[in-house]
């Protein structure tokens, strides 16, 4: 994933679960980042509308898809990923979803990380 990253930086090595691991972080997009999980994966192209559900805007995939992904992830030097965090700033989601960035929540997101051991 990161290495569709236009720009991949060096952040801080880390010691996880006893082994030093190489930082490195990109911000890609949204569809750059699921992309690898969906390349085997057949999706429905169609759904039957349901009558409670909003209809969506046309463009929503295309807009979802472009938002910004922070990904860092440390690795080892055999080049196993040993941690992995993934950050999105819900100002990104409410601008690429044509909200106002002003709002309380401008200063919210999430963060995911994810430690993987042998």
């Amino acid at each position: 994933m990161i290495r569709s990253a236009e720009s991949v930086e060096e952040i801080d090595s880390e010691e996880i679960y006893g082994v030093r691991a190489r930082g490195l972080a990109a911000t890609i997009t949204n569809a750059e980042f699921i992309q690898p999980q969906l390349d085997d994966t057949a999706l429905p192209t169609t759904t039957a509308p349901d009558p409670d559900v909003p209809e969506m805007p046309a463009d929503l995939a295309e807009r979802l898809g472009s938002m910004p992904v922070t990904l860092q992830v440390w690795v080892e030097d055999e080049g196993m990923i040993r941690r992995m965090r993934i950050v999105q700033s819900l100002a990104d989601v409410a601008s690429h979803l044509g909200q106002d960035n002003d709002t309380p929540l401008s200063g919210l997101g999430t963060a995911m990380t994810i430690d993987i051991s042998d």
